[in-house]
């Protein structure tokens, strides 16, 4: 895998979901944030918990997608 790195012939569908995956961390990290922030904060735990949560799902439809049609160069 990182013979194919080097060499530039890293296909496509793995780079998606590499970065598909570092969103499903910064998803987990807001909705984490979210649940653990103070409740004077209302309105910025609500964002917080919505963006994470949208977050999530979406990362999780779009790696699905790409397994799914293969989307490879």
């Amino acid at each position: 895998m990182i013979n194919q790195f080097i060499n530039g012939r890293f296909p496509l569908k793995m780079i998606i979901l590499v970065a598909l995956s570092v969103l499903f961390i910064l998803g987990l990290i807001l909705l984490i944030s979210g649940i653990k922030m103070n409740y004077k904060n209302k309105s910025a735990k609500f964002l917080s918990l919505i963006l994470g949560i949208v977050l999530i799902l979406t990362t999780i439809l779009g790696a699905l997608g790409v397994v799914l049609f293969g989307f490879n160069s």
